[in-house]
């Protein structure tokens, strides 16, 4: 089934203007950003190039900014972008569906490639992640997220799946569009088909479902370009 960009966009769009506050909540956290901090914060050096796949309001790079690297992201929505901008004008951001390729990047090279919260929207994973690998520099390192597919799962038994609301219940009436779950086997063949040497691999639920209250759990992977 195809993803639905057009709704995925509109859907980012009307989230931007509550998604700091809504994934703030204490009862419903989205866990993501803390998670990517974590993992990226050894190898977050002065200078250091970082891209930001989905960068939403800017969340997960703000604690990689603050260390001195210097930021470029990509999103699908407009309204996200100019929440990042107006938060942060020194950072380079383009508005891109990640599907389509990274040629407007044209020669440019990270030391470091987040993805918090936005693989599990494209419909082939290993051509993205082959498409970013190749903007990563010798010994670059790629930090990524993924929502799990987990047979027991209530909510996640499915490998593909139609959705129609995310984190936040505010959003109206607002449509259906796909995310995909991959098994921790599927993700480790993925690297090293690309030849990404994994360092860290793990599971956490990344938020709780507010109708409910159901754990969603993600992976998260650390990996090296060799």
């Amino acid at each position: 089934m195809k993803q639905k960009i057009e709704i995925l966009e509109q859907y980012n769009d009307k989230l931007s203007a509550i998604y700091d506050e809504a994934t703030s909540d204490r009862d419903h956290p989205w866990v993501a950003p803390r998670k990517i901090e974590e993992l990226t914060a050894p190898y977050a050096k002065q200078g250091c190039e970082v891209l930001d796949i989905g960068i939403g309001t800017g969340r997960s790079s703000k604690p990689l900014f603050k260390k001195g690297c210097k930021i470029t992201g990509i999103d699908i929505s407009k309204e996200m972008i100019a929440e990042a901008a107006s938060k942060f004008p020194e950072w380079k951001i383009h508005k891109q569906n990640i599907e389509e390729g990274f040629s407007f990047l044209e020669d440019k090279r990270f030391d470091i490639i987040i993805a918090s919260g936005a693989l599990e929207f494209v419909s082939d994973i290993k051509k993205v992640l082959k498409n970013i690998s190749e903007l990563l520099k010798p010994s670059g390192k790629i930090c990524f997220t993924y929502e799990k597919l987990l047979e027991e799962s209530r909510l996640q038994k499915w490998k593909e799946a139609e959705l129609g609301k995310g984190i936040a219940n505010p959003i109206p009436e607002l449509l259906s569009f796909l995310v995909y779950r991959h098994t921790k086997e599927e993700i480790t063949k993925i690297m090293n088909d690309l030849n990404l040497e994994v360092l860290q691999d793990e599971e956490f639920t990344a938020y709780h479902k507010t109708v409910d209250n159901i754990p969603v759990i993600y992976g998260i992977v650390l990996a090296e370009k060799k």
